[in-house]
């Protein structure tokens, strides 16, 4: 098989400066400059047509890989040889400049990835058609949302042809549509053969479905490298062991069932949730979530809505702790539910 990317012995570390107080925001002293040892040793090869996904907690240095990848942090050890191949990074807060307008942003990204400016005008609407952001194209991108942000991003990226596409958490940001658009392109792209993409998660459901290989990065080294089902199999036991460790939880798959008088919610117990959150909204456009229950532990629940004549939303979250808090997974838009007549 071809090579597509190579990294050999990578190490990273870079100077973090952080205030050692609020008062010292607003004084004149200077700033605790702190090392951090961000990739130690790390050494992988990546494959033409590969779909590789990079898991571990917060902290364990997937984003420093990706940005060494897209070539926007050097090493200070090490290599990254891309083979010659061109590279798209997706990750908020980088690859755009803030104080153009997004029209200029995408010729600029366009060029930027080695692309003629006479073929980028040419997909210009494609791009724009697909990212949803119609007029505000030619706004300045610091007045984008992180949704829009990553809209244009990706639109970008999947429009414009790069032999190999960094994607760091871009496609959990975004409407529910514009996700599962965006899911459904990430999936053609990957029949592509010659199209190596590498995604960096905390969705494991998505890395399941996606990758056919994972890396497994904990403070800065490789904890793991093969095939998809076994080091997930391996990452959830050693979360499991420690469960001050855990950074991310499934989402529950909610099933809601209505009767004349009462709506029963079901759902599948989530792995080292220690309880639930179950919340309720009027079918409505602009109504608030409430939450019926806290700190509920089951996998059922019935609820008695005020009404019989409102259609209701329901939706559910799973929760655990570590070592910084809560951890909460993430929920589906709503499931209806409401009283049936007689």
């Amino acid at each position: 098989m071809k090579r597509a990317i190579s990294v050999k012995n990578l190490y990273i570390r870079y100077d973090s400066a952080q205030k050692r107080s609020i008062r010292a925001v607003f004084s004149k002293r200077h700033d605790k400059v702190r090392c951090v040892k961000a990739l130690k040793k790390v050494s992988f090869e990546i494959f033409e047509g590969e779909i590789v996904g990079i898991i571990g907690s917060n902290g364990s240095g997937k984003s420093t890989l990706l940005r060494a990848l897209g070539g926007l942090m050097a090493p200070c050890i090490g290599s990254v040889d891309l083979h010659g191949n061109s590279v798209s990074l997706l990750a908020l807060g980088t690859g755009f400049i803030g104080d153009l307008s997004g029209r200029d942003n995408i010729i600029l990204s366009g060029l930027s990835l080695g692309v003629p400016k006479k073929e980028i005008m040419k997909k210009f609407d494609s791009i724009v058609q697909f990212s949803e952001l119609g007029d505000s194209i030619d706004r300045p991108v610091k007045t984008y949302s992180s949704g829009m942000y990553s809209k244009l991003a990706f639109s970008i990226a999947v429009t414009l042809h790069s032999d190999i596409l960094l994607i760091d958490e871009v496609l959990s940001v975004g409407d529910i549509n514009f996700r599962k658009k965006s899911r459904a392109v990430l999936e053609y792209l990957i029949k592509d053969k010659k199209r190596t993409v590498l995604i960096v998660s905390h969705n494991m459901a998505e890395i399941k479905n996606l990758c056919t290989r994972v890396i497994w990065l904990e403070h800065g080294h490789v904890k793991a490298i093969g095939k998809t089902e076994s080091v997930l199999d391996l990452y959830h036991k050693t979360l499991a062991r420690d469960p001050q460790n855990i950074t991310y939880l499934d989402p529950p798959v909610l099933k809601v069932q209505s009767f004349p008088d009462k709506v029963v919610l079901r759902w599948n117990p989530v792995k080292n949730a220690s309880d639930y959150r179950i919340y309720r909204k009027e079918n409505i456009p602009g109504s608030q979530w409430c939450h019926l229950a806290d700190g509920y532990q089951g996998s059922s629940f019935i609820d008695i809505p005020p009404s019989k004549e409102i259609s209701y939303l329901y939706t559910i979250r799973a929760r655990t702790s570590n070592k910084a808090g809560n951890v909460w997974s993430n929920h589906n838009p709503g499931i209806p539910g409401s009283l049936k007549a007689e």
